[in-house]
């Protein structure tokens, strides 16, 4: 079993008020962040605070991404970052979920959601 060390890196705390854990090297954003299962279809998620507060699915597996590009990552810290997603290298973040949910639709806003 991997030991755990807290890290202090937003003031004390993590997302949704825990800290960040470390489990051996590898730093573990996704138990900072609320898991769920995605009503569309069935994937695992994880909902990141997006600096402007508002909640956003994304999907579970962090990416590799490099700044610039037409994609969008989203930080552990919940930047929104205009993107290219990479196989490696780069930085690390989240893919917005509707970017590869097959029923993205059903849940856009001004749309026609629970058809």
């Amino acid at each position: 079993m991997a030991s755990k060390i807290v890290l202090d890196l937003c003031g004390g705390s993590g997302l949704w008020g825990r800290p960040y854990e470390l489990a051996g090297d590898v730093l573990d954003w996704r138990i900072t962040m609320n898991n769920a299962t995605c009503r569309g279809c069935g994937a695992s998620i994880v909902w990141i605070k997006t600096k402007s507060g508002k909640s956003m699915p994304c999907d579970a597996e962090p990416v590799h991404y490099v700044p610039g590009g037409k994609d969008r990552a989203v930080t552990a810290s919940g930047n929104v970052v205009s993107c290219e997603i990479v196989s490696g290298g780069g930085e690390i973040g989240y893919r917005p979920h509707w970017a590869t949910c097959p029923n993205a639709k059903r849940f856009r806003i001004g749309g026609s959601r629970r058809n």
